[in-house]
């Protein structure tokens, strides 16, 4: 049975070594030197490995591991998707599929004459028969650079409609040295969201800004975590007396223009010109931080109960300008550096956040994404550094998402609530 060798590229061969082998199918001496695609090819024709449990291996691969930029939509109406025959009828005149439950992930190619095909499809119903969720992968033709030489190849994108949360998710490998930039990863993705949603009439909304405001919780509620897990932290406000003495000394001693009294008839610098007993704190602050994570990395934070670190920070301040901070080679949290703590105000002043890079501890490593919310109309989620992730990292890394989405929905309730009542 042919299998096509680009799908290996995109994919972890020693997983599917690994899958192989618990198979009871071992690459012998002689095989190791053979073109892996072959020797699948080989162990399908003698039988000693089943087509459908090999796609089905396919399938999960090409929908987590190395397809490792998400895009996120919210969908309008749902109501069209979740009948059946509006998919076949629809799907079956650009993709010429009779089904919406097959995989043929192994054996089909594109060329440059049939350049996008669905591969698999994956569809669950409810007890009535309606559609709730809708997995597939598509192939695309692609031209990459290999040592200087244009070579045919292929990338794969994982789309999901899953239909109870109106949510459309599409994924694919950040690959490099494609040729055209038509056909390069955010290309290939703004390409088949277009075709998608004209194919099968569906509107998606826009976040605005709420998913801004979302990064904004994750990162205030990230912080907090980190903060409480310091002895210490609270010690700060038993400062507060002497904070006082000082900023009296202060305005005893230097010449400041724009004071003015509070209602007890204490003489206080103008707010205007600097929160002197917040900033003060935040000194203080920075201190027991510091002092607390000296010299450590980013798999410390998960040994102090802490779900995940920041490791990176993008916002627009108040007047429109960006600010990003980026720990040290993209991996040390950045909480403990002087510049973080002195943008936290600045941050709090408009509350969104447009990028927001996190780190948490796995098994044996970490892994870092990133949230990006510059766009109105998604969400963008990138597994950096190349790193392999599965359904379950998937899982927990939109559950933090959600948890912080949760409460910004019941922030924004409550403060309607208030302005309403």
């Amino acid at each position: 049975m042919y299998v096509n060798g680009s799908l290996i590229k995109n994919i972890n061969e020693s997983k599917l070594i690994r899958f192989l082998r618990g198979k009871n199918c071992i690459q012998t001496e002689g095989e190791k030197g053979k073109d892996i695609s072959f020797w699948i090819s080989d162990l399908l024709d003698d039988d000693k490995v089943k087509s459908v449990d090999l796609n089905s291996f396919f399938f999960e691969e090409l929908f987590y591991g190395k397809s490792n930029m998400v895009n996120v939509f919210q969908i309008n109406s749902c109501k069209d998707l979740r009948d059946e025959e509006v998919w076949l009828e629809r799907l079956s005149q650009t993709y010429n599929i009779d089904s919406i439950q097959f995989n043929n992930i192994m054996t089909t190619t594109v060329t440059s004459d049939t350049p996008v095909k669905i591969v698999a499809i994956n569809s669950i119903f409810d007890e009535e028969g309606k559609i709730t969720r809708l997995r597939m992968i598509l192939v695309r033709h692609i031209c990459i650079n290999l040592n200087g030489k244009e070579s045919n190849s292929c990338c794969y994108l994982a789309v999901e409609f899953n239909l109870d949360d109106k949510l459309f998710i599409i994924k694919i490998r950040n690959q490099y040295g494609i040729v055209n930039k038509e056909h390069r990863p955010r290309a290939s993705i703004d390409k088949i969201v277009c075709n998608l949603k004209m194919e099968m009439g569906f509107e998606t909304k826009e976040y605005g800004e709420n998913h801004q405001k979302v990064l904004y919780n994750m990162s205030k509620g990230l912080l907090r975590e980190l903060y409480q897990s310091i002895p210490n932290y609270d010690d700060v406000n038993k400062m507060d007396k002497s904070i006082e003495i000082f900023i009296k000394d202060t305005i005893k001693n230097i010449v400041i223009s724009n004071l003015e009294e509070d209602l007890k008839g204490n003489v206080t610098i103008n707010p205007g010109v600097v929160d002197l007993k917040d900033e003060l704190k935040k000194v203080l602050q920075h201190l027991i931080v510091s002092d607390y994570f000296l010299n450590e990395d980013v798999d410390v934070f998960s040994k102090n109960n802490v779900s995940a670190a920041i490791t990176s920070i993008k916002f627009n301040d108040t007047e429109r300008n960006t600010a990003r901070l980026t720990g040290e080679n993209n991996t040390k949290a950045i909480v403990c550096s002087r510049t973080f703590m002195s943008m936290r105000r600045s941050i709090e002043a408009v509350q969104n956040v447009s990028a927001l890079s996190i780190a948490y501890k796995r098994k044996n490593d970490s892994i870092e994404v990133k949230f990006d919310a510059s766009e109105k109309d998604k969400l963008s989620i990138m597994i950096l550094n190349q790193k392999y992730y599965d359904e379950s990292d998937f899982n927990k890394i939109w559950g933090i998402y959600k948890k912080y989405e949760s409460k910004s929905i019941k922030r924004f309730t409550k403060i309607r609530k208030v302005s309403v009542g």
